[in-house]
């Protein structure tokens, strides 16, 4: 274990003991649920070679504790027991480990493991750089799980002047990409050496992470006000990009690792002819002296994102969003790339997001469909899922995934071959 966090959650029992000794505390009572999940390629083709690509059951057992100052405990525990006949071990989590604590009547402190997100967007990251578990997403598992964990001291400010969060990594925690056991490597388009690094077997250079001094940390930041029904929000990150989109290639030393990356943005939200619209913005400096100028760095990026959604019906919901991105200081990127539609072949990309949700059965049926496009560069992804709620303690889900794209360096490039359908049953309790 690195010796930050040994600190961290040494903070988190000491607030822990402060709220267990406590009379208010509230009685025991574990919830969660156990899912049963299982996912099957439609074909062969690709680089991976078996059609079942999951095949477990997750357990998740959470509660909280509530102190009579204000204290919560916040524990939830996720188990996966391994499959019968797999070469795996048994795995297990913790997703959830934190004390909040109301240090002053408008200061509250929380402590420890925790997923966190923000931000109006739906599923394109524009000012959320927390870790993502992109695997969960592309394996059919529930949308929560593309929040991953991590350790963060986080402090909420209230005044009349606006609401302040500032959170603080001690360690850099990188977003969780295929690893091309189950699913193809994915380098969303960021390593231009692509077809020489990835092979059709999946393989991948050796990746280097920052160091775990608290100087390679993470901080983030984000202010908010409310003015009348509408909510304004500005935006600050200093870290390192999430995926591992740097590439060092000297001849003898091959290896990707995340550059380092400063952000800020804004973004609005609020009521708008009968639904929620929503506006983000955000620029993305890359921290190196040759970002945009060498192969083997992605240039600086503007984000713009606007989205809408609104109920057509009260059992039936629309959304839409549009995603453009701007390339600073690209033009030795340009310059290296022969393919005319290589993501990084002209400066701007643009990005859009379909979704609805339709309901039957007084909404004990739901259907939703989620379809990504990238307009520039020709590919999409399709997320079709029916959910049934057979009782208050049984839900059963079952879905397909879809993709196509005419570039392996695109988003969905690498996945093309992987179309697959899910399923999942959850018991809680």
């Amino acid at each position: 274990m690195k010796l930050i966090k040994p600190f961290v959650f040494a903070v988190v029992w000491l607030l822990a003991a402060a709220v267990s000794v406590n009379p208010a505390v509230a009685q025991l009572r574990i919830r969660g649920y156990a899912e049963p999940a299982y996912s099957v390629r439609y074909g062969d083709a690709g680089p991976i070679d078996d059609r079942n690509t999951l095949n477990e059951t997750r357990i998740m057992l959470e509660n909280q504790w509530y102190g009579g100052q204000g204290e919560v405990l916040d524990l939830r525990f996720l188990a996966k027991p391994a499959a019968a006949g797999a070469e795996v071990e048994d795995e297990f989590e913790v997703r959830q480990a934190s004390v909040l604590y109301p240090a002053t009547r408008d200061l509250d402190v929380i402590a420890g493991r925790q997923a966190i997100d923000w931000g109006p967007a739906q599923y394109e990251f524009v000012n959320d750089h927390f870790p993502k578990d992109y695997r969960s997403f592309f394996l059919g598992r529930d949308l929560e799980y593309m929040r991953a964990p991590a350790d963060a001291l986080r402090l909420r400010w209230f005044s009349d002047y606006g609401n302040l969060d500032l959170i603080a990594m001690p360690e850099f925690e990188p977003n969780r990409n295929p690893e091309g056991e189950v699913i193809p490597v994915h380098f969303d388009g960021e390593l231009l050496d692509q077809e020489e690094v990835l092979e059709k077997t999946g393989d991948k250079p050796p990746r280097r992470l920052p160091s775990s001094s608290p100087e390679d940390g993470e901080v983030h930041a984000r202010w908010s006000e409310n003015y009348g029904r509408w909510e304004v929000a500005l935006y600050g990150y200093r870290g390192f990009m999430g995926n591992p989109a740097g590439f060092n290639a000297d001849g003898t030393d091959n290896f990707v690792y995340h550059p380092e990356m400063a952000s800020g943005g804004a973004s609005l939200r609020g009521p708008f002819m009968g639904g929620i619209a929503w506006l983000e913005t955000s620029f993305d400096d890359i921290r190196h002296d040759e970002a945009g100028e060498s192969e083997g760095l992605p240039s600086d990026v503007y984000n713009l994102l606007v989205g809408y959604e609104f109920d057509h019906t009260p059992t039936v919901t629309y959304m839409f969003q549009v995603h453009w991105l701007h390339n600073y200081d690209s033009k030795g990127l340009r310059e290296d790339i022969d393919e005319e539609n290589h993501p990084y072949e002209k400066r701007n990309r643009y990005r859009l997001q379909l979704a609805t949700e339709r309901s039957y059965m007084s909404d004990r049926l739901t259907l939703r469909a989620r379809g990504f496009a990238g307009l520039q560069v020709q590919d999409w992804h399709l997320r079709l899922e029916a959910d049934y709620e057979w009782s208050d303690n049984i839900r059963v889900y079952a879905g397909s995934l879809h993709y196509d794209a005419d570039n392996e360096a695109s988003r969905f490039g690498a996945l093309q071959d992987h179309d697959a359908f899910y399923s999942r049953l959850r018991y809680s309790f």
